[in-house]
């Protein structure tokens, strides 16, 4: 079970996920988090990035299926 420090650093980072998922600059959301360094910022980036690709892979998954359970008969 989460604490409070927990369920804190959680929302947190949820709030800096969506933020750069929904195409906020990295800069902005630094300032909006009071980040030191955009590192750590970035941090959260390159998380919303990979996030981004598996989205994307899972059309490539969507249309690879389609394509090769085509009946041509």
């Amino acid at each position: 079970m989460l604490g409070k420090d927990g369920i804190v650093h959680l929302l947190r980072h949820t709030y800096i996920l969506r933020l750069i998922m929904a195409g906020a600059d990295v800069r902005t959301v630094q300032e909006l988090t009071g980040h030191k360094t955009i590192g750590m910022t970035m941090r959260y980036a390159l998380l919303a990035s990979e996030h981004k690709r598996r989205v994307i892979g899972l059309l490539d998954v969507e249309v690879t299926a389609k394509v090769t359970t085509v009946d041509f008969t």
